[in-house]
């Protein structure tokens, strides 16, 4: 691991875990705890109750794009005051998911709330799919 990449939070993997993470990568949880694999090589550690993958926020916003078909993007607001925050939506239709709460003066803690609130509606938005078949 180096000091350039921001992992997302123990939430977060938990989270994405659930929607169905599956990409091969070196990071993981592990008890609560960040490592990274012995010899560096990526696999899915979502194998099991123990490990949960951890991949960079800007895996999990690929992810989401690719995967899940929601982009999640940061902008700066300049006025009335400084913050970061973040929107998403669905790329198939443009459509905008509503979520709140994503602002920060700190990109990423902005871009891991919209992560966080965009799959938190696209989860219900599924399971209400669900319930109506």
């Amino acid at each position: 691991m180096n000091n350039y990449e921001i992992y997302v939070s123990l939430e977060l993997a938990m989270m994405l875990k659930e929607a169905g993470f599956d990409w091969e990568i070196k990071t993981f949880y592990y008890m609560g705890e960040l490592g990274e694999t012995m010899l560096g090589e990526a696999k899915n550690h979502n194998f099991s109750n123990e490990f949960v993958s951890a991949p960079t926020l800007a895996v999990a916003q690929k992810w989401m794009r690719e995967v899940i078909g929601v982009n999640v993007e940061v902008m700066y607001l300049f006025e009335p005051c400084r913050y970061y925050f973040a929107r998403a939506c669905h790329l198939e239709d443009d459509s905008v998911l509503r979520i709140k709460d994503c602002r920060s003066f700190v990109y990423e803690r902005a871009l891991e709330a919209g992560i966080i609130a965009a799959l938190k509606e696209e989860m219900w938005l599924r399971k209400q799919k669900q319930e109506e078949k």
